[in-house]
């Protein structure tokens, strides 16, 4: 089982004002969390390093002209190992995750256009061997894209 890095208030606090504005400098957040410029920079180093945050910046799909769809996929058996390794290859996947309910995977996969995302679903997705059913939802609208969520308690 993996490790949960321990993170403290400190830490915390550092990720929320970076969830709020990634480009937000060392010296503010440390006059925020009342450590030094270079405590925060050593903090943010230690996260990044640990994986438990990535500084990315964050584009809307649609706002660059691209189709989006959240795909449901049915797995056979016990291949569900096989087709994140396959899927996590593709391209269009953003996001892939093991979930438990009506499907085994979620994925998230932007494409060109509907013709891409046709190519991807038909000769990418269905194909790879494993899958047994796809369910497709294709993205009119997102009404809300946020990546500050409630932080544990500490």
């Amino acid at each position: 089982m993996m490790r949960l890095p321990k993170l403290d208030k400190v830490d915390l606090r550092i990720i929320r004002l970076l969830q709020q504005n990634g480009r937000c400098s060392y010296a503010s957040i440390g006059r925020e969390v009342r450590l030094s410029e270079a405590g925060v920079r050593g903090r943010v180093r230690r996260l990044l390093r640990q994986q438990v945050i990535r500084i990315v910046a964050v584009t809307k799909p649609a706002d660059l002209g691209l189709q989006s769809a959240l795909l449901g996929l049915t797995v056979t058996g016990s291949g569900c190992e096989q087709v994140v390794e396959k899927l996590a290859c593709l391209p269009e996947v953003d996001y892939l995750a093991r979930c438990a309910g009506r499907y085994d995977l979620l994925v998230s996969v932007i494409c060109r256009d509907n013709a891409h995302l046709r190519t991807v679903l038909d000769e990418k997705v269905k194909t790879v061997p494993g899958v047994e059913k796809v369910e497709a939802f294709y993205t009119l609208e997102v009404a809300k894209d946020t990546y500050e969520w409630p932080q544990p308690e500490k």
